[in-house]
């Protein structure tokens, strides 16, 4: 079995999207709200494309034999995928998806649970899923094929210019609040070395005292704690920014008062 390069990126394409279709419909199910999951802004997930034709195009020679084929994909496809964690958290300082909570995990990129997935998804991509797929591809007439995988390699590259240089915007607003959140810390930690080694009889410091700690836990450690999910469940940059810059103020308004509330202490003792 043959395909011309149109074929092959249609195919590509078919199976990026498929795999757009089970994660968001699993994620969108699990959380009860609608989620687009992937990398991309558009409805792709590269990683399954990729895979599907690293499984089709090793397995082709042996595919009668059942056992080998499900050992084939598991191992090709649990590989890519950790290649792929890997190297996204490397570049981008984020992960995607995180298995650290799965028995049998390696770095959190793969588990041993869902690489055995990835061998029964092996089995039903070769005898059920690519037939259908593929003949379908084949049947669409070459001058309309190439028109199609040019439209839409053309969007693609267009998504992935975007959604790369937002994901490195992210990156560098990440590390701006982490900056902000260290002097956070780090003031934190200065007032609670101040109650450790002075002994405050006055009760109108221990109130103020006491009115700090209520603001930090109101104001800061909430918003902080709930960052990762909010981020996560987010999929435009100007609504992460929106998030990122909201929490950033939140920082910098509470040093602002922190001071204050030191130096009214102060002037009070």
């Amino acid at each position: 079995m043959t395909y011309l390069a149109d074929k092959l990126f249609l195919l590509f394409f078919s199976y990026s999207f498929l795999g757009w279709i089970w994660e968001s419909s699993y994620t969108s199910i699990k959380a009860m709200k609608f989620i687009n999951r992937g990398f991309l802004y558009g409805p792709l997930i590269p990683i399954y494309g990729f895979s599907a034709l690293v499984i089709l195009i090793l397995t082709f020679n042996f595919k009668d034999n059942i056992f080998l084929v499900y050992i084939v994909g598991l191992l090709s496809a649990s590989v890519m995928e950790y290649f792929t964690g890997y190297m996204m958290e490397k570049i981008f300082h984020m992960r995607y998806w995180d298995y650290s909570k799965h028995k049998f995990n390696l770095n959190g990129h793969i588990s041993l649970f869902v690489s055995i997935f990835w061998g029964f998804f092996s089995l039903l991509l070769v005898y059920v899923v690519n037939p259908f797929v593929s003949d379908f591809i084949k049947s669409i007439p070459n001058v309309f094929s190439e028109y199609i995988a040019i439209i839409i390699s053309i969007a693609f590259a267009v998504d992935t210019t975007i959604s790369v240089q937002s994901a490195f915007d992210m990156k560098k607003l990440l590390r701006e609040i982490s900056e902000k959140n260290k002097i956070y810390i780090t003031i934190d930690q200065k007032v609670h070395q101040v109650l450790d080694n002075i002994n405050y009889t006055s009760e109108d410091i221990q109130s103020e005292i006491l009115q700090i700690k209520n603001y930090f836990s109101k104001n800061i450690t909430e918003e902080l704690s709930k960052i990762g999910d909010i981020l996560s469940n987010e999929k435009s940059l100007d609504k992460k920014r929106g998030i990122l810059f909201r929490i950033s103020f939140k920082v910098e308004q509470s040093i602002s008062y922190i001071n204050d509330r030191i130096k009214n202490s102060k002037s009070n003792e």
